[in-house]
């Protein structure tokens, strides 16, 4: 008999190193008791807009996450040219939860900046955290702050936390946190905190921390204090620090305080063992202290 040939056209298998850029929406992720599986940039997003209230879910009993794992499933692409809303805006809009990288890298992190408020003056990939526990993560990103006018409120920036705060019963942890990219702050005041992993911390310990991102300030007011370090600005309150290291230069001009590692510890309690700083540190300003691990020790042990 005779013989048909039927030819069918399935496509191209897709390329699965075409992923779809982040349009700066949110999705909820799958949630199983409290553990929480994050998947991908709406994913993450999600997070930041339950905490700071502008999202209600029914499925998350408190929107601190505390008594959550969130744990990160692949690396996460933020896209670069959307502004990321940082997780956490104030201790009462805090994350509390724990957040594990599981060794994966969020990049692309983008904030751009010229105001600052009382109710919004905590930057990072993660803004606020209060008794949180960050770790084994990377984060690429740029961090460009132009504030144009003066204001009472003083920023606190970090490449992942802006603001870490912690108690005697709920120590905050960072642990295995690297920071790439660029901090570049330009303002006409003082009273600032920058770090490559965090700015302002009290109640912490955190261990084997990297920055590898440029920090850049250029302040304008000549007698005002601003705080930069390579990890941290500040230890406060049993702040601790350990093995952590800044591979990163920083310049600073008009900053008060400067140093590779932690510009300030300010209370007994704080302590900086086995930490290292392997950048370039330029600096000069009002009353200025310059440091290659710490800049000023007002109590606290190294």
């Amino acid at each position: 008999g005779t013989k048909y040939t039927r030819t069918i056209v399935i496509g191209e298998k897709p390329d699965p190193s075409q992923v779809i850029p982040w349009d700066g929406t949110a999705a909820q992720p799958q949630i199983k008791g409290t553990n929480i599986s994050i998947n991908t940039a709406e994913e993450l997003a999600w997070v930041s807009e339950v905490v700071s209230g502008r999202l209600v879910d029914e499925n998350i009993a408190d929107k601190t996450f505390k008594g959550y794992t969130l744990t990160l499933v692949k690396d996460i692409d933020l896209s670069d040219d959307i502004e990321w809303k940082p997780i956490g805006l104030t201790s009462s809009l805090s994350f509390s939860g724990t957040l594990d990288g599981a060794g994966k890298t969020i990049k692309g992190l983008k904030i751009t900046r010229n105001t600052y408020s009382s109710s919004d003056n905590n930057t990072g990939l993660f803004g606020f955290t209060n008794g949180a526990i960050i770790k084994d993560l990377t984060v690429e990103g740029d961090i460009t702050i132009n504030v144009t006018s003066t204001s009472s409120s003083a920023p606190r920036i970090g490449g992942i936390i802006g603001y870490v705060n912690g108690s005697s019963s709920a120590v905050s942890t960072l642990e295995n946190l690297t920071y790439k990219g660029v901090i570049d702050l330009s303002t006409p005041q003082g009273g600032y905190y920058i770090g490559g992993v965090a700015g302002f911390t009290t109640q912490v310990k955190i261990s084997n921390c990297v920055n590898e991102a440029q920090i850049t300030i250029n302040n304008t007011h000549a007698t005002s204090s601003g705080y930069v370090g390579g990890i941290a600005a500040q230890l406060s309150s049993n702040a601790e620090m350990y093995s952590c290291r800044n591979l990163a230069d920083i310049t600073c001009a008009g900053a008060n305080r400067v140093g590779g590692v932690t510009a300030y510890t300010s209370t007994a309690t704080s302590k900086v063992a086995g930490c290292a700083n392997f950048g370039d540190i330029v600096a000069g300003g009002y009353n200025s202290n310059v440091g290659g691990v710490t800049a000023y020790m007002s109590n606290g042990s190294i």
